[in-house]
């Protein structure tokens, strides 16, 4: 299909995500529950409305139309571009006439927010077969819980610098909006000459506890500050703090994404950023890497 602008308004959501191999798992008139094609999940909270032809994905707190799930999808605003891969995904009836309405804002995901010390068993449970030292997590993260869909739920909550949370459970990878980086300066008010960068806050508790462990000699002796992306779609987030750095150390998943990720940072950073994803080679992540690691305890 040839797409341009007027023929990306009329693509519907369920058949552009229908040509992605994205089935819903469930449907109630005219809303479709996914599991999101954004990120991992065990319960579906991607929600589709074909009545509007928006969607909203309850994990990240955000939502819109079919560029802006394009933009998501493909991590870039290159209209061209974007069109293109609509155009190649969108094979089969997947156009139809959609209802010129204004938008409708969406309800909060999440009410009745709460946050305390980290306490549940449950929790930490979870963390110990993650095999990150609890000690490390109830200092830097927070018990969160809350109300989604009528009903109650707590989980890992990790604060980000506009005070979103991401969240963690057995069941539930998610975040509380606003999504955004969370940037933690070991040196108080100094800024050190070095950053690590992760793309999620259990790779980075991963990492301190590792290190707690004298288990990255490499990396040990090194000062430095931290930034947590919280998904590799925050990379422009995070650049304007790491050019303030000599050097940026990147511990990414060892994907696509955390691959493309580190390509662009070194190539904005002038070639200052080191990829260390090396250290856990033939593993996804650094927390993967750490579940393998019979040598090191966590309490």
């Amino acid at each position: 299909m040839v797409m341009d602008i007027e023929n990306a308004r009329r693509v519907t959501l369920d058949g552009l995500l229908e040509g992605l191999g994205h089935s819903p798992v469930r449907r109630k008139g005219n809303v479709l529950w996914y599991l999101s094609p954004l990120r991992e999940e065990r319960t579906a909270s991607f929600k589709v409305d074909t009545g509007l032809n928006c969607w909203y994905d309850f994990g990240l707190g955000r939502g819109g139309g079919v560029m802006a799930l394009a933009r998501e999808l493909y991590r870039s605003n290159d209209m061209a571009y974007l069109l293109e891969r609509n155009g190649r995904s969108a094979s089969g009836p997947v156009c139809r006439s959609v209802p010129d309405v204004k938008k409708r804002k969406q309800p909060p995901a999440f009410t009745d927010i709460g946050a305390s010390p980290l306490k549940s068993f449950a929790l930490l449970a979870y963390l110990r077969e993650r095999k990150t030292d609890t000690d490390i997590a109830r200092k830097e993260c927070v018990e969160v819980r809350y109300i989604c869909n009528g009903r109650r739920y707590y989980a890992i909550g990790f604060r980000n610098r506009s005070g979103g949370y991401e969240l963690r459970n057995r069941r539930f990878k998610g975040c509380i909006a606003p999504k955004d980086i969370s940037y933690i300066k070991s040196g108080g008010d100094r800024k050190n000459a070095t950053c690590l960068v992760f793309e999620g806050f259990m790779d980075w508790l991963s990492y301190l506890t590792l290190r707690r462990h004298g288990s990255l000699p490499c990396l040990d002796a090194m000062e430095s500050d931290f930034i947590v992306l919280n998904s590799v779609t925050n990379t422009g987030k995070a650049l304007p703090l790491l050019q303030e750095y000599d050097k940026t150390v990147c511990l990414l998943d060892n994907d696509t994404a955390g691959r493309t990720a580190f390509a662009s940072l070194c190539k904005a950073l002038n070639g200052k950023a080191e990829d260390m994803s090396y250290l856990y080679k033939g593993f996804k992540d650094l927390n993967d890497w750490l579940k393998a690691e019979s040598n090191v305890l966590v309490k």
